[in-house]
C-alpha cells in the first residue's frame, strides 16, 4: 500500500513538471511575435587618426662610473665577439641497434643479453664491446650503450 501512495503523489508532479519543460520548449521555438520591425542601418565611415611618433633619444648613463650605456655595451659586444669561437659538432651517426631481450637466466649475477647491431646478433655481458659499442648496463626493458663518448639508453623491441 505503501508504494501505491507514493505513485499516485509522484507521477502527476512529474507529469507536470516535465509538461512544464516541453511548454517551455515549444514556447522558445515558435514565438507568437515573429514580425521583425523594418529599420535602416546606416553605416558610418570609420575614422583614423594618424598617431604622432616622437622619437625620444635618450643617452643614459651609467651611475657607477658616469659612462654611456650605448658606448659600454657595444663595447662589450665587440670583446664577446672577438673571444667566441664556434665549435661545430659533427652530429654523431649511430648504427642501428636492436635489443631484443635478455638470453640467459634472471637469477644469474652475469645476465647475457641479444643485441642486433647492423642486422649482426651479438650476444653480450655488460662491459663488453662489439663493433665500437660499450654495453654499460640494463635489465629487462632497456639497456644503456656507449658509442663514441656519447651514451644512450635502447628499449626492447
Amino acid at each position: 500500500m505503501k508504494n501505491k501512495k507514493s505513485i499516485y503523489i509522484m507521477l502527476p508532479l512529474v507529469l507536470l513538471i516535465w509538461g512544464a519543460i516541453i511548454y517551455q520548449f515549444f514556447s522558445y521555438v515558435n514565438p507568437e511575435s515573429s514580425e521583425i520591425p523594418n529599420q535602416e542601418f546606416a553605416i558610418k565611415p570609420l575614422i583614423i587618426k594618424k598617431i604622432d611618433s616622437v622619437k625620444i633619444k635618450i643617452n643614459p648613463r651609467d651611475p657607477f662610473s658616469g659612462k654611456l650605456v650605448d658606448e659600454m655595451v657595444k663595447k662589450r659586444i665587440v670583446k664577446q665577439s672577438s673571444k667566441k669561437i664556434v665549435e661545430i659538432k659533427e652530429a654523431l651517426v649511430w648504427p642501428k641497434i636492436n635489443y631484443k631481450g635478455i638470453v640467459s637466466d634472471n637469477k644469474d649475477k652475469i645476465r647475457v643479453y641479444m643485441i642486433i647491431i647492423n642486422n649482426k646478433t651479438h650476444l653480450m655481458k655488460k662491459g663488453d664491446f662489439e663493433e665500437e659499442i660499450l654495453l654499460i648496463d640494463g635489465n629487462r626493458q632497456a639497456i644503456s650503450l656507449k658509442y663514441k663518448r656519447e651514451s644512450k639508453d635502447v628499449l626492447i623491441q
